[in-house]
């Protein structure tokens, strides 16, 4: 009977690792893959990787490719979000200050600063999707065009068809490297994480409502009948 637990478990285990994996590779390939040639917008997500007074390597990496799809007339305004308070520094300005330096006019430049500094990535995510998308209603740009890590693409795209905005192109930054791994396992956990708090943990919500009102009826009623008997 241990045995036979044991077994299950470690198949059950197996199974997860060789899911993960896969989903990795999968990951890979897709952010790896551009999609479009032009767009109206370029979105460019900050990060928690600020220098002194400067923007990281990583979001360095990311206004460096869009810079490079302005100057190709592949997009035509940048949208970029970035944290109100990272290291006593604003995110986003620096974010619009690097691309002014680089020729890019700040009339095609809209910057969004979130209300904190990213501690999390995943809700910080959502957060920006739901700006962007919010904009981009309001705007109605016939096109936009994802600027972002390689890895980080499948996320964010999730993300933002969770907001709303089915229609995405891409450009990706960066390619496969070992150093990468842990932002990997990272994009993957976070990955499932979004898929169970937008699909299941609603409709659990939701059942628990439903169990709470029946709840709430069936002790109306047996409240009733115990009246009806004690007279």
């Amino acid at each position: 009977m241990i045995r036979g637990l044991f077994r299950l478990l470690f198949s059950l285990v197996g199974f997860a690792l060789v899911v993960l994996v896969l989903t990795a590779i999968w990951m890979v390939y897709d952010g790896s893959t551009d999609v479009g040639q032009r767009a109206d917008f370029a979105l460019v997500p900050g990060h928690e990787d600020v220098e002194t007074g400067a923007p990281g390597p990583l979001v360095k990496a990311r206004l460096d490719r869009a810079i490079e799809l302005y100057r190709a007339d592949q997009v035509s305004h940048l949208l970029i979000s970035g944290g109100g308070k990272l290291e006593g520094y604003d995110e986003a300005s620096m974010m619009v200050r690097y691309l002014e330096e680089h020729g890019i006019p700040s009339s095609a430049i809209t910057g969004y600063v979130e209300d904190t500094a990213i501690t999390d990535w995943g809700a910080d995510t959502q957060k920006v999707a739901r700006h962007w998308a919010r904009f981009l209603k309001e705007n109605r740009p016939d096109s936009v065009m994802l600027v972002t890590q390689y890895y980080q693409m499948t996320r964010w795209k999730l993300a933002l068809k969770l907001a709303g905005v089915t229609q995405i192109e891409q450009a990706h930054v960066g390619q496969f490297d070992k150093a990468d791994l842990l932002g990997i396992g990272h994009e993957v956990i976070a990955f499932y994480g979004y898929l169970g708090t937008s699909y299941f943990l609603p409709e659990a919500k939701e059942l628990s409502e439903k169990a709470k009102v029946e709840g709430e009826k069936a002790k109306e009623t047996i409240d009733k009948k115990l009246d009806s008997l004690s007279k």
